[in-house]
């Protein structure tokens, strides 16, 4: 799709789980203008909401092995598309160097931050907004301030390490986590079609128009490459989509189309590759349409790694220090060669569609995949099972976290901090609350909260997530 660009101013720990590996195969084959304004809407910071409960529970661990199986690739395409660029470029940068600068934190979206402290769970303060932060994860400047979009509506936010609001810029319409570049701008992807780029000010800088329909990028985060370049991925209605390439001042660079609707945020690679996941669209429920694309800087496919059940997920490929890919999907977590081979598939005991859709694999220092979400099913209470599940790099079982209740399909991804301990979304009934665990599966706490997102982390160890009362918290 050409786009145009307009400027302006507590549960138990246990073991359980299979790995399973077989031979895979990869196939390679008008303009507008709008002004932009900041203000300051309606927030609050408080220090006094939500509880935290304390408790340890005693950890097994057991080793299995698994067998491997892959699926060949279909196909996509690039082309190189101008857009209406007006307006100043500024300076060309990379991704920002701070704490948690986009989706998941890092390029490789492992959901790791290398050195910090372990956040106690008690609360430090807490935004209230008017608008529902769902899927939404924040992000985190170099002066401490935190990025929050919106879902029903509202506005970016930004707000003072303090817990005050420092500016609003009006989107109006829903968004995903943003992207910061190192020239100060923030990056925020719109179910309007649009990529805002946003100044540290809280003042447009441009917008580009990458789709006419709506929720295009309702379910997508941009991110960053090292030359600058924005990468952001379209899910248009029904089975297609694409990933667009943008120079830093908003003209179109390259357009990838995928043979179905591209969500989350795209992985880069140590030497430039991009990876996306896209989801089978809602006609027909065609799983099989689900699948992993590794895209050249250029614009050009290198594979595709398809027949996976990828159905309306917003989740992402992560990636391993040896180049490893990670996805989690509706039957198992994946694990695929930079060559676009399956390495692994893991499988949960029960056999049961693993509901793991919006959750991205955190990886940890070691090269352990921890991922969370519906791992099973109990046929004696016909529910769900929910919990935290961590994989050797060989896709045997580490160990298993199993939460209370019955869990929900949409559970967020989980993330690591520098001293190993993982902090776990949703794992009470339906997405509710935020938990921590210590690298080998214990419990350090709970804080009870709403419907929670993904959370983000500082190098002093406090960590911020969102919840769908429309409340922003800081714990420390």
């Amino acid at each position: 799709m050409a786009g145009t660009n307009s400027t302006g101013s507590t549960g138990s720990n246990s073991t359980t789980g299979t790995s399973t590996s077989s031979t895979g195969t990869a196939s390679s084959t008008t303009t507008s203008s709008t002004t932009g304004s900041t203000t300051s809407t309606t927030g609050t910071s408080t220090g006094t909401t939500g509880s935290t409960t304390t408790s340890s529970t005693t950890g097994s661990t057991s080793t299995t092995t698994g067998s491997t199986t892959g699926s060949t690739g279909t196909t996509g395409s690039s082309t190189t598309t101008t857009g209406t660029t007006t307006g100043t470029t500024g300076t060309t940068g990379g991704l920002l160097t701070s704490d948690w600068p986009k989706f998941n934190g890092d390029l490789l979206n492992t959901g790791r931050i290398s050195t910090s402290s372990s956040c106690g769970g008690s609360l430090d303060w807490q935004y209230n907004s008017n608008y529902s932060f769902n899927y939404n994860i924040p992000t985190i400047g170099s002066d401490g301030t935190i990025y929050a979009g919106i879902l029903g509506g509202g506005p970016l936010q930004a707000i003072n390490p303090n817990g005050t609001l420092k500016w609003s810029y009006p989107l109006n319409t829903d968004t995903q986590s943003s992207a910061l570049s190192s020239d100060g701008t923030i990056y925020a992807g719109s179910i309007d079609g649009y990529l805002y780029a946003i100044n540290s000010d809280g003042t447009l800088k441009w917008r580009t128009k990458l789709y006419d329909g709506n929720y295009s990028l309702r379910y997508s985060s941009p991110t960053i490459g090292s030359d600058g370049t924005i990468y952001i991925g379209l899910g248009f209605q029904g089975d297609f989509g694409e990933l667009v390439a943008l120079n830093p001042n908003g003209s179109i660079k390259w357009t990838y189309s995928s043979t179905s609707r591209v969500r989350g945020c795209p992985a880069i690679g140590s030497d430039g590759t991009i990876y996306i996941s896209t989801v089978a669209g809602e006609s027909g429920f065609n799983r099989s349409l689900g699948g992993v694309h590794a895209v050249s800087p250029n614009g050009t496919r290198k594979w595709i790694f398809t027949n996976i059940s990828l159905y309306d997920k917003y989740g992402s490929p992560s990636v391993g220090q040896d180049g490893t890919i990670y996805v989690a999907s509706g039957n198992g977590i994946y694990a695929i060669s930079p060559q676009g081979a399956q390495k692994w598939n893991y499988v949960n005991a029960w056999n049961y569609d693993c509901s793991t859709t919006n959750m991205t694999p955190a990886i940890a220092n070691d090269g352990s995949v921890v991922v969370v979400g519906v791992i099973g099913f109990d046929a004696s209470t016909g529910k769900r099972v929910g919990g935290v599940v961590c994989l050797n790099s060989n896709g045997t079982t580490k160990w298993f976290y199993q939460s209370d209740g019955e869990a929900s399909g949409s559970t967020p991804s989980p993330i690591i901090d520098g001293q190993g301990n993982i902090y776990a979304p949703g794992l009470s009934p339906y997405t509710q609350n935020m938990y921590s665990l210590t690298a080998n599966g214990n419990l350090r706490w709970s804080f009870t909260c709403g419907q929670s997102t993904s959370a983000a982390i500082s190098s002093n160890g406090k960590v911020y997530f969102s919840d769908s009362g429309g409340r922003l918290f800081s714990l420390r």
